[in-house]
């Protein structure tokens, strides 16, 4: 009996030795098979207007890649563009007939030409790509506005140990400010989001119907937003007019999520309350950094410095994260931060 038993342990051990065997040989079969199988379909190729660095581009090497030569860029076979927003109208102008996928280099995507992109093309963000420098820039503002950095003119510190923090937008750069205010200076975080891309850092989680009661507990307010037709004029004079007196506010999303025209009202009446921002209000499609806030000494600002500015470091570390994006869904056809048209349109 004993031999047998033996035997048959012997016996299911080789069965599922064989079992992982074949598995690994079929997921190894389809993989191979989703990328032949998109090559095939129509000889991929991969336009990056931007020059990726060797991991990135590495993340790309089963498909044929232009990486950043536009001036031999051929359109007419881009099946797929890693590309900055800016640039999207010019090439799909130029023809891009077999265009399936766009894959953002940036975060945000409000610049998108949405009515000449095709239906059928999909779009993903690079949402999170930032969320690191983005999110301490944010603390540095709030920091800095707080303890009155490079000020000449004495003004009474503030503290944010232990006080209400409100986040507007729960991905990836609200999500790390929440945890670096919560484990560094024991906030009570309040976040404002459809959604929460880690919401075991926040200690309430509202919708933006909302906002009202969001913003009259805050003590600190960071807005982490993209620009979207839900978002634009979100914060104005209606909404901020009964904030705190000591209200300090931070903005690293986009700069027209706040109504200009109202937070300077706001600080105007209300010299105690301090504002900074890394993201301006655009003339045209241009940023304007000379922005009549300024003049405010309750007012702090840096040139859209956080996110792709900051560094050529940060610039292809998120490149490299949108590289891998790409990647998923040309071997998968899924991947993160599918663009929701309807929020533009």
């Amino acid at each position: 009996m004993m031999g047998l038993a033996a035997g048959h342990s012997r016996f299911s051990r080789s069965v599922r030795a064989v079992i992982c065997f074949l598995i690994n040989i079929f997921r190894k079969r389809r993989e191979e098979s989703y990328s032949t199988g998109l090559q095939k379909e129509r000889d991929n190729l991969i336009l990056s207007t931007y020059k990726l660095d060797e991991t990135a581009a590495g993340s790309l090497r089963d498909w044929e890649l232009n990486n950043g030569d536009l001036e031999h860029a051929d359109l007419s076979r881009t099946d797929a563009l890693l590309v900055w927003p800016s640039m999207v109208e010019e090439l799909l102008q130029k023809g891009t007939k077999n265009l399936r996928v766009i894959q953002t280099l940036s975060a945000g995507v409000d610049d998108l030409p949405y009515k000449l992109i095709p239906e059928n093309v999909k779009i993903f963000s690079n949402a999170g790509g930032y969320s690191q420098s983005v999110s301490e820039h944010a603390m540095a503002l709030l920091l800095a506005l707080s303890k009155n950095v490079n000020r000449r003119d004495h003004k009474d510190s503030y503290g944010i140990g232990g006080k209400t923090l409100v986040i507007l937008g729960g991905g990836g750069i609200g999500s790390l400010v929440a945890k670096i205010a919560r484990n560094g200076f024991h906030c009570k975080i309040i976040g404002v989001s459809r959604s929460f891309k880690d919401p075991l850092q926040f200690d309430e989680k509202l919708g933006v119907e909302e906002l009202t009661y969001a913003i009259e507990s805050a003590d600190l307010l960071v807005c982490a937003l993209p620009l979207n037709k839900f978002t634009r004029n979100l914060l104005n004079y209606s909404v901020l007019k009964n904030a705190k007196k000591k209200l300090i506010i931070a903005n690293v999303g986009r700069a027209e999520a706040i109504n200009e025209e109202d937070i300077f009202r706001l600080l105007s009446e209300n010299p105690e309350i301090r504002f900074g921002t890394d993201v301006f209000w655009r003339t045209g499609n241009k940023e304007n950094f000379d922005s009549k806030l300024w003049s405010h000494p309750n007012f702090m600002g840096t040139v859209h410095a956080a996110g792709a500015n900051a560094s050529q470091q940060v610039k292809d570390h998120a490149a490299e994260a949108a590289a891998r994006n790409l990647r998923s869904f040309l071997l998968t056809g899924q991947a993160q931060n599918a663009v929701r048209r309807s929020d533009y349109v």
